[in-house]
């Protein structure tokens, strides 16, 4: 499978970071197609899932917890009660080199 320039940059810039590692969520809105790419060809492996996401909703971006409700990866809004945070949201993904 060949290997895009984005998703390559994508890798670098991942491996780069603080933590050599993204969650879910920014990983879809920063690098759409490429990180899914990566995902899809093994270079980005699931390393853990999160217990907090960010809320824009009443919270001004900032981190909730998330917890699991009814069978659901959740957290509280004062506005809009309970919150569905999709499992890919939440989840950790760092470079793997098998």
């Amino acid at each position: 499978m060949p290997v895009s320039k984005d998703a390559i940059i994508t890798l670098c810039r991942i491996i780069d970071s603080p933590t050599s590692s993204i969650n879910g969520r920014n990983l879809e809105d920063y690098f759409g197609a490429s990180g899914r790419s990566l995902i899809a060809m093994g270079a980005l492996k699931t390393i853990v899932s999160r217990n907090d996401t960010e809320s824009m909703s009443d919270h001004n971006g900032n981190s909730v917890d998330v917890v699991f409700h009814k069978g659901k990866n959740c957290y509280f809004s004062p506005t809009a009660g309970w919150v569905e945070v999709p499992a890919n949201k939440i989840q950790l993904y760092g470079f793997c080199s098998d």
